[in-house]
């Protein structure tokens, strides 16, 4: 039932926010700038999300963001032309117990994602390309936080000089 309802939210919003002047970027991308190419892919866990598809229109030589609100979707992007992915769904383990860690994260990956910055390449598991995995606004299952505060990250991306 729980999916059923996600399911339905979804669509209303799917429909609602292009009224308001927000783009839903599932499987597509955008021009945000001459220099900036903003792509994006659904939930990994909940739909079809294809990077390849959402690349569609970009150009070589000019930077590219991703949104996959889930950064256990990061593999897809091997090879692909993209500088950095941002991501949420885990909300930093939620509940996070010093010296014993997430004792669960919705993620394949455990708590290898649970939050922050990480870099390509620096070891097993870790991700094939720049990654942001901020810890969210929300919750998951309880309706609780433990030593995993919410955030609201702003970044600002500035043209190469």
């Amino acid at each position: 039932m729980a999916g059923l309802a996600a399911h339905l939210v979804k669509r209303y919003l799917n429909q609602q926010l292009p009224r308001y002047g927000v783009e839903v970027l599932s499987n597509r991308g955008v021009w945000v700038r001459d220099d900036l190419f903003l792509s994006g892919v659904d939930d990994y866990w909940a739909e079809k999300a294809d990077p390849s598809k959402s690349l569609w229109g970009y150009r070589r030589g000019k930077a590219s963001l991703a949104l996959a609100h889930n950064p256990d979707f990061w593999d897809f992007y091997q090879g692909l032309p993209v500088g950095l992915v941002l991501s949420g769904h885990t909300h930093g383990g939620q509940v996070y117990l010093p010296g014993l860690g997430a004792p669960w994260t919705p993620s394949y990956y455990g708590q290898s994602y649970l939050g922050g910055w990480y870099q390509p390449g620096y070891g097993p598991g870790s991700p094939p390309v720049q990654g942001f995995v901020s810890r969210g606004l929300g919750m998951t299952v309880l309706p609780l936080r433990i030593n995993a505060p919410a955030e609201l990250v702003v970044f600002d991306f500035l043209p190469e000089r």
